[in-house]
């Protein structure tokens, strides 16, 4: 009947009902169910909210826009006085705010407001809820019993007059209420408080991505940026929701006497023991959170997963799993029933499937279990100070104790003479880097969420298990540990080993850049011109450049936070031969150079349309500059931080400085000019404008745009190293998939809203949100790449907004043209940032339909003496070329496979190391293998075949066993290097200018095979731990061909069936056999897999495996 009335209910409906699918707010366990949303809408219409014309995307948008200006719990007075405090007054809520220190209440909202939250009340067929007081017997019943009562002397009294104001003020704040007409049941009576928040922040967000500013999407389009897709298509439930999952068991619970001292427990008699237990938790870590975190969720039926992920950890459907009842079975009876442990029995609410298979043994491990969901704030979540109430205060401090315990919160005296009860997050308060059974404290955790993991550690102990002791596991952030492969163990200053100088991989890389600042400054400052003591200009530099350096800029990764291993200073570069007291150090460097590039200011010494000239000029530059540091060395003014040999060619100069190996460039701007001056660029013209602008230009920018998002947000650069740590384990080097592919693909992640959930200015309407925690970054890369189609859709990084609606719409315009019809042409990855907008040259067809690449000269395309068609034009500046398309489906394969690893690692326990090693099968699956010589492997821990990657533990100051990270023992073998190129340094004799740099032998021979062999074959090795190369053969190199003699070299003749345009074949043995010679001071033994020999001549290869043996 109601659908007759209101044409669009059914559609207004069904798209809340998939908009709350999708995030896990429906058909569930404190969730709402499909009639509560009907009653919501029907109310909506009946209140004419909505009217009866609006079409269903607008009666959706009302209801959002009603869920979040309702106030639901009463504490929208109170937001309000928090939001005054914070802006720089002091209030009843407030001490004192910082970035290290707040105030924490720590009591609840009732014991400081008379909360009068908004009561909705369904109107019957008769009445509105205007009305309701005269057709409701309940309300009238309830305003007589009042009348009736009152006298004169208690008139005055704020006893609520009528029914709803009672409702208003006295029911719990924890209840939302939606009173049917009788006023006597609330629809809403079951659902918690951390649920309509969550609900709230959502329908935040699905209100700015319906209403609010779309320049950052596609509006009228259907990728995954436009808001249909973000709304109802994108997959933000439970487990791919939050940064963070704590696991409590239920068997540790001590149940609390229900006594008025309870911190919880009080309304077990109202909810049973589960669902009380599951509200006090909820209730008491969002009191000790406070605006750490944005909200907190448990695990309930039906708002887990229901996507594919009912698939076998092997990633295929031979093992479908069966549906279950129940995300989390309830074990403990409600008000003494029994609950059946029958994977058949269905007492329990059905709606949704469990993520993983849950096996009979797994489940009697995992049903007795709470599963937290943590959704952190990255801007306070690294607070470690919560300041108490003032002393006078009897009362609120007295709850502040029994939230901390007495133990924990203890007085301190702060700088604005306050003395209060505070809490402190920054002790580990245990033995050397562990806080508590298992439990290790990482570096630099604090700003990744390590506060929050501790204060929910000691709440739990506290109020939930009684202390640790009890516990059965320890309260941690479930796959916390995988981060120690990026990162090492945080040790006292007492206790650290030798080996703490490879600590912090923060500390390291800053170190770099401070190291980067001194030397920009150095070259900038004795480049420029000195003047007399009469102030006249001198000619002449301390360094003898006859043109100043205007601009030191950085490329390297390790100056952006994306450095795996950030380089050490080594002993023979820091100046003089300053060793120390070690006996052996290396005489090599196995890590990169440092990549920075000089900028020289505008002059017109520079050769004037002369390419060649000009490069002669920057090689002429680098020798002087290396000429000047030398004299400035032997002089002793200024030159004593450069130490080793100073080696240049052609195009870069490597140097020694500070401890660190630096590779400079040179960029010259003219010369850049003067390529895109041509009005008939060659072919090598074209390629080397484009060769120079990617090294020189958009490489300077790319390093701006990373470096804001990494330092914006910590955990993102985090989320980069093990990205990269884990595409090197599957032997996926970044020369086949660009480091600043990966780096870009991360930044989409933390480029989906600015603000947190709180903010109004939301700059998208995603569920999932910024990543707050470096292991919630990863596995969104882990999804992204494995479910993103690359080959249908571009990828548009814009952290900053830059890219608006016009310029997307042409980035999908020339996407479109690129890929062609059947979307099989152009690079397999089109990914676009900010800094690949070029107006200077582009892409065209001309009329054979092939791409003609031509550089813009005054509006017109060299050649061509007709206008742009297009302002500009966006293409790939990292992905053009790599990776290839085998190369971007094995990655994807693999991801998909780890990501469901990982995911069942997280819902139902397991080994997550798995992940970072390669499979016998997949190495199988390679045409052949190279095996390289163990000598030179510098850190075995990071083979993708068996590396330890667990948490070891080392000896310390006075012998004290201390934990320590695989990062930690990599960084340590990295700075020994290699056994046989170790040297004994002696005090009085300087070896500094013996010092070999960038010793990367592997590298460079994968390099020479590529060159010479990747038409041929694809070459697969673990850039951190190459004990292995893989070639797998190319399906078009055993295609027959036609003969020609300038195309002989490795051919055979076809042995059968001869056709005029197929006489020769690739001769595998040939090319088996050269690979041999190049790798015969490399490799030690290679194995064929995928034999392509001529079945007539085997023997050859039977040979070849001999010798390599």
């Amino acid at each position: 009947k109601q659908q007759e009335l209101y044409s669009s209910f059914h559609e207004t409906l069904t798209l809340l009902k998939i908009w709350c699918l999708q995030r896990g707010f429906l058909r569930g366990n404190d969730t709402f169910q499909t009639m509560d949303l009907t009653l919501l809408v029907l109310y909506l219409y009946q209140t004419k909210k909505i009217g009866k014309r609006m079409d269903c995307v607008q009666a959706f948008v009302i209801v959002l826009k009603f869920i979040v200006d309702t106030d639901w719990f009463g504490d929208a007075h109170i937001s309000h006085s928090k939001d005054a405090a914070a802006a720089g007054g002091v209030g009843k809520d407030t001490i004192r705010h910082s970035k290290s220190e707040a105030y924490s209440s720590s009591s609840s909202e009732d014991d400081h407001y008379k909360l009068k939250k908004d009561v909705l009340i369904m109107p019957s067929s008769l009445t509105d809820q205007s009305s309701h007081r005269r057709f409701c017997h309940q309300a009238q019943l309830y305003e007589s019993n009042y009348k009736e009562n009152v006298t004169k002397e208690n008139e005055t009294d704020n006893a609520p007059k009528t029914l709803i104001e009672c409702y208003k003020q006295y029911t719990p704040s924890t209840t939302p209420i939606f009173l049917d007409p009788t006023m006597s049941y609330n629809y809403f009576g079951r659902l918690s408080k951390s649920f309509m928040k969550e609900l709230v922040q959502e329908a935040k967000k699905g209100l700015h991505c319906c209403v609010g500013d779309h320049d950052k999407g596609n509006e009228s389009g259907g990728g995954p940026n436009s808001p249909f897709h973000q709304l109802f298509l994108q997959h933000g439930r439970f487990w791919r929701r939050y940064d963070a999952y704590v696991k409590v068991s239920l068997k540790d619970i001590a149940f609390p006497s229900r006594s008025n001292s309870a911190i919880w427990g009080k309304d077990t008699h109202d909810y049973g023991l589960y669902e009380s237990l599951s509200r006090g938790m909820i209730h008491v870590l969002t009191r000790a959170l406070g605006d750490r975190v944005h909200s907190i969720r448990m695990l309930t039926t039906g708002n887990g997963e229901t996507d594919a992920a009912n698939y076998n950890s092997n990633g295929d459907d031979s093992d479908r799993v069966h549906l279950l009842d129940s995300d989390q079975r309830i074990t403990i009876p409600i008000r003494g029933g029994e609950v059946s442990n029958d994977e058949d029995d269905h007492n329990i609410a059905t709606m949704t499937s469990s993520p993983v298979r849950l096996t009979s043994s797994l489940d009697n491990n995992n049903n007795d279990i709470i599963i937290i969901g943590l959704k952190i704030d990255p801007e306070s979540c690294h607070r470690i100070v919560d300041r108490g109430p003032p002393a006078d205060d009897a009362l609120i401090s007295e709850s502040f104790l029994s939230l901390w315990g007495k133990d924990k919160a203890q007085l301190r005296r702060f700088k604005d003479g306050a003395i209060v009860h505070a809490v402190l997050w920054n002790d580990t308060n245990t033995s050397v880097g562990v806080e508590g059974a298992d439990v290790v404290k990482l570096d630099g955790d604090e700003k990744l969420g390590g506060v929050v993991e501790r204060i929910v550690r000691h709440i739990v102990n506290l109020h939930f298990t009684g202390g640790s002791d009890r516990q059965s596991s320890p309260t941690q952030f479930e796959l916390g540990d995988i981060l120690s492969l990026v990162e090492s163990v945080s040790i006292p200053k007492e206790s650290a080993p030798s080996s703490s100088v490879f600590t912090d991989s923060t500390k390291l890389h800053r170190n770099i850049m401070d190291a980067f600042t001194s030397l920009s400054n150095f070259l900038r400052q004795k480049s420029s011109s000195a003047r007399n003591e009469n102030g006249e200009e001198v000619r002449t530099n301390p360094l003898g450049l006859p043109l100043s350096i205007d601009n030191v800029e950085p490329l390297s990764p390790c100056l952006r936070y994306c450095e795996i291993f950030p380089p050490v200073p080594h002993p023979l570069l820091l100046g003089g031969g300053n060793v120390g007291r070690q006996d052996k150090i290396s005489g090599v460097i196995a890590s990169n150079p440092i990549l920075i590039q000089i900028r020289f200011g505008l002059s017109s010494k520079w050769p004037v349309n002369d390419v060649e000239a000009m490069g002669a000029a920057k090689c002429a530059m680098l020798v002087q500059l290396a000429n000047g540091i030398q004299k400035m060395k032997q002089k002793g003014g200024g030159g004593v931080d450069f130490s080793g040999p100073i080696n240049v060619t052609s195009s870069y100069m490597d140097l020694g400085y500070k401890g660190y190996s630096w590779r400079i460039l040179v960029r010259a701007d003219q010369e850049l000019k003067t390529l895109a001056s041509l009005r008939n660029p060659s072919k090598q013209d074209v390629a080397l404008y484009k060769t120079l602008s990617k090294r020189h230009v958009k490489s300077v920018k790319h390093h701006s745009t990373i470096h804001a998002v990494h330092t914006r947000h910590p955990s993102a650069g985090y989320a980069v190293r093990l990205a990269k740590r884990w595409l090197a384990s599957h032997m996926i080097s970044s020369d086949v998939l660009p480091s600043e592919a990966v780096e870009l693909i991360i930044a989409s992640l933390y480029s989906d809203g600015h603000g947190n959930e709180d903010n109004t200015k939301l700059s998208s309407s995603s569920p999932l949100g910024v990543p707050a925690t470096p292991i919630a970054g990863f596995l969104r890369f882990l999804h992204l790449l494995s479910t993103y189609d690359f080959a249908r859709e571009p990828l548009v990084v814009d952290p900053h907004g830059h890219i608006d609606a016009s310029e997307r719409s042409r980035i999908q315009t020339q996407f479109e043209s690129t890929r062609g019809q059947d979307f099989d042409k152009g690079p397999a990855m089109y990914l676009i940032s900010p800094n690949d907008r070029d107006n200077h040259d582009g892409d065209i067809n001309d009329d054979n339909g092939e791409v003609t690449v031509g550089m813009n000269t005054g509006g017109l395309i060299a050649g061509r003496g007709r206008p742009s068609q297009m302002a500009s034009v966006w293409a790939p500046t990292y992905t053009q070329i790599h990776p290839e398309r085998v190369i971007l489906s094995r990655a994807a394969a693999l991801a998909r496979q780890s990501y469901r690893h990982l995911m069942s690692c997280l819902s139902v326990g397991g080994d997550w190391k798995a992940v970072f090693r390669e499979s016998t099968s997949s190495l199988r699956s390679y045409s052949a293998l190279l095996r390289v010589d163990k000598s030179l492997i510098l850190d075995p821990n990071c083979s993708c075949a068996g590396g330890d990657l667990s948490i070891n533990q080392n000896k310390g100051k006075g012998g004290i066993e201390v934990p320590e990270s695989p990062f930690t023992r990599g960084m340590r073998q990295r700075y020994l290097g290699p056994k046989s190129l170790r040297r004994k340094v002696y005090k009085n004799l300087s070896t500094s200018d013996e010092v070999l740099y960038d010793w990367q032998p592997v590298e460079h021979l994968v390099a020479c095979l590529r060159q010479k062999f990747g038409s041929y074959a694809v070459f697969f090795y673990n850039n951190l731990a190459p004990d292995v190369i893989a070639m797998l053969w190319r399906p078009s190199t055993f295609v027959t061909q036609p003969f020609s003699a300038m195309n002989s070299n490795y051919k055979r003749p076809v042995m059968d069936e001869w056709q005029s345009d197929s006489l020769v074949v690739t001769n595998p043995d040939d090319i088996m056999r050269e690979i041999h010679h190049l790798s015969r001071n490399v490799v030690v033994d290679i194995l064929v897999l995928d034999d392509k020999s001529d079945k007539s001549n085997k023997n050859s290869t039977s040979s070849l495996k001999r010798k390599a043996a």
